[in-house]
């Protein structure tokens, strides 16, 4: 779905595809908007969902055209090519960022930006969230990743997820039939396939005060130990068992190590950090050398944490 009969064809999928949905649909829309390290080509087709049935008619059109669909929230914790990403792509906006405080519970759109659900919980009262404190993105991809921190993580107090499917279905599903483990739901085995609508936490009350307390510990933290000054995807790596990728990486001499304009972090070593010029193969390139000395030198083979989103010329 490229070139010029290619971009004729997608601007009559998007006329077709604004007719049903409440917001937004781009074409070609570059992704380096839209993400935390600036970096990425563009979508086929960009769509802001205002609703949840603004996403059954995403799921739906795209079953009815045979095109992959592929969520992005708040653009962290994902690397696209510069080839960009074909299909749709879709980011949850409107409804979908609302939250509501209800007893004990909070619930929150997919969209809600997860430190809005961390800030106005603590500022009811409710503990609990504050674990995930400097976790980027949103609430959805927090659920979709069980995101955490050395803290905690979202498994912690997820009580139940609404989900639409890519038939169109919304069901509502408890955490417990979520596979949740460390950085990992079943829900990554169906992505594209899936959307997290909303998610309901249940929270324990407390004294504000003393969650913005350990929040401001938190905060300190995360600004003496990453390179919150420079553009990157988060986490590059997950941590191995009983170890740490950003441990390993130091052990190896990585730390400084370059291509092009991505380097890994001299402040973490878990963090490849980018330059005005880098592109995503750059910090692909990194990555990879990164794997590759570190399996040298500690037998150990780091996973991504980070999601490539994209075509990459050795896949």
């Amino acid at each position: 779905m490229t070139g010029g009969s290619g971009n004729n064809s997608l601007m009559d999928l998007a006329e077709t595809l604004r007719r049903r949905v409440g917001g937004e649909v781009l074409v070609r829309e570059p992704l380096a908007r839209h993400t935390t390290i600036g970096l990425g080509g563009p979508a086929d087709l960009f769509v802001r969902a205002m609703s949840v049935e603004d996403l059954r008619q995403v799921f739906l059109f795209a079953g009815e055209h045979n095109l992959p669909v592929t969520p992005l929230g708040c653009g962290s914790n994902v690397l696209v090519s510069e080839s960009g990403v074909r299909g749709i792509v879709v980011q949850a906006d409107g409804d979908l960022q609302d939250l509501f405080i209800e007893g004990e519970r909070c619930l929150a759109g997919g969209g809600c930006p997860l430190s809005r659900a961390i800030s106005e919980t603590a500022r009811a009262g409710l503990a609990g969230l504050e674990v995930l404190y400097g976790v980027p993105g949103t609430v959805g991809g927090a659920v979709v990743m069980n995101a955490g921190t050395r803290n905690g993580c979202v498994a912690d107090t997820l009580e139940s997820v609404t989900l639409v499917g890519r038939d169109g279905s919304v069901r509502d599903a408890s955490a417990a039939e979520l596979g949740l483990s460390y950085r990992h739901s079943a829900l990554q085995e169906q992505q594209g396939d899936v959307f997290v609508a909303q998610a309901v936490f249940r929270l324990r009350p407390e004294d504000p005060a003393a969650i913005r307390e350990r929040i401001a510990r938190y905060a300190d933290a995360r600004r003496a130990s990453q390179p919150l000054d420079w553009r990157s995807c988060g986490c590059m790596f997950r941590n191995p068992e009983s170890d740490s990728a950003g441990r390993l990486i130091d052990a190896a001499g990585l730390k400084g190590l370059s291509e092009g304009g991505a380097q890994v972090s001299d402040r973490h070593a878990n963090f490849i950090v980018v330059s005005p010029e880098a592109t995503a193969s750059d910090v692909r390139r990194l990555a990879e050398k990164v794997r590759r000395l570190v399996q040298e030198r500690h037998g150990v083979t780091l996973e991504y944490e980070v999601k490539l989103l994209g075509e990459w010329p050795d896949e």
